[in-house]
């Protein structure tokens, strides 16, 4: 799940810096239906205000560090499969619940064509 992307930076040790100023207490994420943006299919999610309250906090943070990032409207949601080409539609979705207990800062390249994700902070 993204919380606030921020594409590249040079410095991520800023980024670091913002984020170790977040506070946030455990909260439950639970999953509701699938759904899709263009060829990305995705899970919904409902977290109540936590999920909202973190992803608002984190923005504040970066705001005080002038650290820029997509403001597009927060719309909670998991990512399944990006450029999605089958009828994926069919997949059940299970009734569950999860506490979310750490956030990561996540780095992203492209290796071969595929992407790679590595965390390189949490908070």
């Amino acid at each position: 799940m993204t919380l606030c992307f921020i594409g590249e930076v040079s410095d991520s040790k800023a980024v670091e810096e913002a984020l170790s100023t977040v506070k946030y207490k455990p909260f439950k994420l639970g999953f509701t239906e699938l759904g899709n943006f263009g060829d990305l299919l995705h899970i919904g999610t409902r977290g109540g205000q936590g999920v909202n309250n973190l992803v608002n906090d984190i923005r504040k943070a970066f705001d005080a560090a002038g650290i820029d990032y997509d403001r597009k409207k927060f719309t909670p949601h998991i990512t399944l499969v990006r450029k999605s080409t089958g009828n994926l539609r069919k997949i059940t979705i299970p009734t569950a619940d999860m506490m979310v207990k750490k956030v990561s800062l996540m780095r992203s390249d492209n290796v071969q064509g595929k992407m790679v994700y590595k965390e390189i902070y949490h908070i």
